[in-house]
């Protein structure tokens, strides 16, 4: 059974011949009693706040361990974060190069394609400039036989000078393929021109249209 103060208050001693002074030791058993009774109130002020640093030391324990799992939760999701960052990342980097060969492999073919254009352009240049040079030397041939004829004919040709008159003063007179042209507004034949004139004329026309 635990002593309280009442019980030293309260306490009493049998009295002997002789014995202590009982004035002296009720005044020490009331003065040990108030001191006991002090010494019970802070026991139980010090238990209370025992009692209270254990409910915060409790407190500290549980926020630690919420921040303990918070932080692997913060680590956890930065790793998943980062994982699937450097995955978009990789995603990115092959879509760019794909699109980047999808580029390179455009240009090269329109390069190409450029390429044969100009070469198709400079055949069809080359060969316009060869049917052009063809049409020039034909040409020069026809006027080179052109003036080689007309030392030879200046005479028939004075001959027929009455002909050709005569017929000019005609109504209507005919080209060279027979159809009816009015007087006066046919052209006169070149001087010293050979007969084949007109035939020569119209084979190169042709020959102009069939290379266009």
């Amino acid at each position: 059974m635990a002593l309280t103060p009442l019980d030293i208050h309260n306490k009493q001693f049998p009295r002997s011949f002789r014995g202590y002074n009982e004035t002296e030791v009720d005044e020490f058993l009331e003065q040990v009693g108030r001191e006991f009774d002090q010494v019970l109130r802070d026991n139980a002020a010090l238990r209370e706040q025992v009692e209270a640093l254990n409910a915060r030391l409790e407190q500290y324990r549980q926020l630690e361990d919420t921040l303990h799992n918070t932080l692997v939760v913060a680590q956890e999701t930065a790793e998943e974060v980062k994982a699937s960052a450097q995955k978009q990342a990789e995603l990115m980097i092959n879509q760019a190069r794909l699109e980047a060969e999808q580029i390179v492999q455009a240009a090269r073919a329109k390069a190409e394609e450029m390429e044969r254009r100009y070469q198709e352009l400079l055949s069809s240049m080359k060969a316009a400039r060869a049917r052009m040079r063809a049409l020039l030397l034909a040409h020069l041939q026809l006027l080179d036989e052109e003036a080689g004829d007309g030392s030879t004919d200046e005479g028939a040709a004075g001959e027929r000078g009455d002909g050709e008159e005569a017929q000019e003063h005609r109504g209507d007179a005919k080209d060279g393929a027979g159809r009816g042209v009015p007087a006066g507004t046919r052209d006169p034949a070149p001087l010293g021109a050979p007969a084949a004139w007109g035939a020569r004329e119209a084979a190169a026309a042709r020959d102009r249209a069939g290379g266009v």
